[in-house]
């Protein structure tokens, strides 16, 4: 009897602990983080928008607020996250620092050259940023009293947007984005390329950091206010913000431990396997 009451424990004590398990499983799966929902291994693509401040002059710097919309793969035949939809959440933030170097006329407009640039991405609730002023995208609902969260990526724009010139003074391979735009004066139309460059955040260890750049980035640009209901943050919602722009960043997220285990096992079983012809 007293070993069958012991079994009964031991029993007991299993259930309650894969029941903890569950839960503490529940919990971490119902974790507001879009980090949670994307799968390993793979290419993801970031749909985004955001709006811009207008620059004209070298020496300008462009500044904008962003809101990511969805995060699939890069066909677009899969999401795997959808802002407000997935977890109650969005991501969205800023970025500054990008300094225009070169402004070169083109047959139909003008390529802007740009340096430097960072960008911050943070996780918030729905309906928790509206930003008003291009002069202070995060006042009070991102970081209230000036105390931001912690940021769920942080990056920073990668030189080598586009090939030097050596004809023009600026050495246009340390362009960090590069726009083509129909005119410096509205209605605005054009493109943007660059490259971002991972730096931190509480979800960067779900992307990979390689020696490179880490992201890739394109645009499509538009005077505000732009026509699409569907755009957020909206031009007349969100202030005074004279661009409009869209499209997606993709990057990749790390492969499963699992499988970084398995190539390291193949490495190891060649190199066990040349080693035994040697010695034969």
């Amino acid at each position: 009897m007293a070993r069958l009451n012991s079994k009964r424990r031991a029993l007991k004590v299993l259930i309650l602990g894969m029941a903890s398990a569950g839960c503490l499983a529940l919990g971490t799966a119902a974790r507001a983080d879009p980090a949670t929902f994307l799968p390993p291994g793979v290419d993801v693509q970031f749909k985004y928008n955001n709006l811009e401040t207008i620059v004209s002059n070298v020496g300008d710097v462009l500044t904008g607020i962003f809101s990511i919309s969805s995060i699939g793969n890069t066909s677009g035949s899969l999401l795997y996250w959808g802002a407000g939809i997935s977890d109650g959440t969005i991501l969205t933030g800023f970025f500054t620092g990008l300094t225009v170097a070169q402004i070169t006329p083109t047959g139909s407009g003008f390529n802007i050259y740009f340096t430097g640039g960072t960008l911050t991405m943070y996780n918030v609730p729905v309906g928790s940023y509206n930003p008003t002023s291009p002069a202070n995208p995060i006042a009070g609902q991102i970081c209230p009293g000036g105390v931001c969260p912690a940021a769920w990526l942080t990056a920073s724009f990668a030189a080598g947007a586009a090939v030097n010139d050596p004809t023009t003074v600026f050495d246009e391979s340390t362009a960090t984005l590069v726009s083509t735009v129909s005119s410096l004066t509205a209605p605005l139309t054009g493109t943007g390329d660059g490259e971002l460059e991972l730096t931190g955040g509480t979800a960067a260890s779900k992307f990979v950091d390689g020696p490179g750049p880490d992201f890739s980035i394109q645009s499509n640009l538009q005077s505000c206010p732009t026509t699409n209901p569907a755009f957020i943050p909206n031009c007349s919602v969100a202030g005074a913000w004279p661009l409009a722009s869209f499209d997606p960043v993709v990057g990749r997220t790390v492969p499963e431990p699992a499988t970084l285990a398995l190539a390291g096992l193949a490495l190891a079983g060649l190199g066990y396997t040349s080693r035994r012809k040697r010695t034969r």
